[in-house]
């Protein structure tokens, strides 16, 4: 068998939070693979990038990353993942940008925190 080194983080969603701490990959990443666990009360996570910011004291903006659907010609939002089953979503780097990244849930996790687990994957 192969020898596979596993490249992930683990991203939270703090208790009462509806946004998750970012995180950025290593050059060399070619997907991420989005492990959700059950989100409290059947909410569901968009992935949202980072505006580069033009000046040092600009204030963070994060948009929902929308990528191009050329099945249709639409632009599609990366949201609605996960809810009230577990979830596993891998989507190419190239359709998020370069980050940093977070997800932003549907609703608050009253409950406790929540953890998504960020898969790398990378060649060699």
């Amino acid at each position: 068998m192969a020898k596979y080194t596993p490249y992930y983080a683990k991203v939270t969603i703090a208790q009462g939070g509806t946004t998750s701490e970012d995180f950025e990959f290593d050059i060399g990443t070619k997907t991420l693979a989005l492990h959700i666990h059950i989100l409290e009360a059947a909410t569901t996570v968009a992935l949202q990038a980072n505006r580069p910011k033009e000046q040092e004291n600009e204030a963070d903006v994060w948009t929902t990353i929308t990528v191009f659907d050329l099945t249709d010609g639409t632009f599609e939002a990366l949201d609605g993942m996960g809810g009230a089953a577990a979830a596993l979503v891998v989507i190419p780097v190239s359709a998020t940008g370069p980050g940093p990244l977070r997800f932003l849930a549907s609703g608050a996790q009253a409950s406790a925190a929540r953890d998504i687990r960020v898969g790398f994957g990378r060649d060699g």
